[in-house]
């Protein structure tokens, strides 16, 4: 994988560019001459798609590959050259999908973003942002309520399991007071994770009213 831009925002849907890449090293290793080394190298192409980045200076394209000249300096016994292939993917997602914060993240951090864009981007990274902390939060906060349910679902198995003995009246008082104790932290919760939901909510219509209006494409 290489670089991943955004190249488009319409409505809530972002299109994006990444590329593939190859990477070939090649590595020249020679007797040492006073006038050094022009060493042609016969490279194939990684793919129909790939094109070289960069190519070095008088390389030759080829139907299905390359000559590319690794030079070897004066007196020198060896020369490394990189060649770099890519291609571009471009695929869409939206502005909900995991990915998208960073994505609209990196976009605002660029520099030749124009000013109005930044404007109009800035509302929108802050709202998903701030939608990515609450589904963080209440990620945790299920996870706790869980292990509180099935703490509490044991407590319950264990008072079953002594309600006829006669002698178990200190541990009977024991496992009913750390049920009640996890059942007051459940509800606590529980009442986290509705007022969360809530603020999502609104986080979410807010957001979606911006994405109704928002139309960016970069050039």
């Amino acid at each position: 994988g290489d670089a991943v831009k955004i190249t488009k925002i319409v409505r809530g849907v972002i299109e994006v560019e990444s590329f593939q890449r190859v990477t070939t090293t090649w590595t020249v290793s020679v007797k040492p001459s006073r006038q050094g080394y022009r060493v042609l190298v016969r490279q194939s192409r990684a793919g129909d798609l790939y094109t070289l980045v960069d190519p070095p200076k008088d390389t030759e394209t080829l139907p299905d590959g390359y000559f590319i000249p690794v030079l070897v300096g004066p007196d020198q016994a060896e020369a490394t050259l990189e060649v770099v292939e890519r291609t571009p993917s471009n695929y869409s997602l939206s502005v909900w999908d995991d990915k998208a914060p960073e994505l609209l993240k990196q976009l605002l951090e660029t520099p030749g973003l124009d000013a109005a864009a930044r404007i109009a981007l800035q509302p929108v990274v802050d709202a998903r942002q701030q939608i990515g902390r609450i589904d963080t939060e209440l990620v945790g906060l299920q996870a706790q309520q869980e292990e509180i349910d099935e703490r509490a679902n044991e407590e319950r198995q264990n008072l079953l399991a002594i309600q006829k003995d006669p002698k178990a009246g200190a541990l009977r008082k024991r496992l009913s007071a750390r049920l009640e104790e996890l059942t007051q932290k459940g509800a606590e919760i529980g009442r986290k994770i509705v007022d969360l939901n809530s603020q999502r909510l609104s986080r979410k219509i807010e957001l979606e009213d911006k994405l109704r209006e928002l139309d960016l494409t970069r050039k």
